[in-house]
Order: structure tokens, then sequence, then C-alpha cells
């Protein structure tokens, strides 16, 4: 409630989605007129099924049918979050999709957010608990506000270069 204005924000997520629920639900929901961003965090779902090229594809296809619904939609991939106490296949795995999702973001002018920061593993590359829950997959209460914090932040940044291209226009 803090970071997210009720009147403007739609949550589409739901747990145990892949990929595939979430673009169905972006083709076949009606967007409110009002909406100017879009924050995907997909994927982690699909990590134990697909491949990493198919991960990549998969979003970046679905951040494309958000775009497609509204032409004006502000478009933000928050990269997976890494799982797992200690460094793992599935961390590695992740690491190669959220580079890959980082180029793709800039070919198709999204913008990204990599929320595995420095602050989320500990020097003995375990993951911060304060972050995590004991499962080492779902974000804790203060995991949560770390990512209400970046996509905030990315927002404001979205708005900047709005104001600043209505700026230079005018």
């Amino acid at each position: 409630e803090k970071y997210f204005n009720k009147n403007d924000t739609i949550n589409l997520g739901m747990s145990g989605d892949k990929i595939q629920n979430t673009i169905w639900r972006i083709e076949n929901l009606l967007f409110p007129q009002n909406i100017s961003y879009v924050f995907l965090l997909c994927g982690s779902n699909n990590l134990a099924s697909y491949s990493e090229y198919c991960i990549v594809k998969g979003i970046i296809d679905t951040a494309m049918a958000a775009k497609k619904k509204t032409k004006s939609i502000k478009v933000a991939i928050i990269g997976i979050i890494f799982r797992d106490q200690y460094d793992s296949y599935r961390r590695s795995k992740i690491r190669r999709i959220n580079k890959d999702l980082q180029k793709e973001c800039i070919l198709h002018q999204f913008y990204f957010i990599d929320y595995n920061t420095n602050e989320c593993v500990n020097n003995d590359n375990s993951l911060n608990i304060e972050l995590f829950h004991h499962d080492f997959l779902h974000l804790s209460e203060n995991g949560n506000i770390k990512l209400a914090k970046a996509i905030d932040k990315c927002q404001a940044e979205m708005k900047c270069k709005v104001s600043y291209k209505k700026n230079i226009l005018q």
C-alpha cells in the first residue's frame, strides 16, 4: 500500500504461474484505460522444464503482448530472482537468463530491474535470509519491500524520461 496506489495498479500474477499463464492473461483481459506501466516478474516456475532461450523468448513475448495492448505503456522486466540457499545450477541458469534479458530489453526499449544485487547474497554466496523465507524461494516482507522500492525507483525513472521527451518536443 505504501508503494502502490490501488487506483492505478493491478496485479495479474498468480502463485505457481508460468510464462504461458501470464501471457494468456495479458492477451485476454482488459487493461484499465489509465494504465501507464507494466512490471513483469515471471519465468521462475519455468526453470525446471524450459531452456534458457525459451524462457527469455517467453518473457520478451509477454512484454511485447503488453506493449501491443496499449502503445503508450512503458514496460519493465524484473529479472528472475535467485533461489536456493547456496549457489546452484538454477542460480547459474538464472544469471544467464537475466544477462540475455538485459540485452533484449535494450533492443526492445524495455526497462530492466535486477533484484539480485550484492545485498541479496552474503559473502559465502548464500542468500540473505533477511530477504527470503526459509524456503529460499519466496521473498520475505523485507524482500518484498526491497522489490517494491526497486519498482518505485524504476517507475520514477520512466516518468522522468517521459517528461524529458515532452520538454524537448515542446
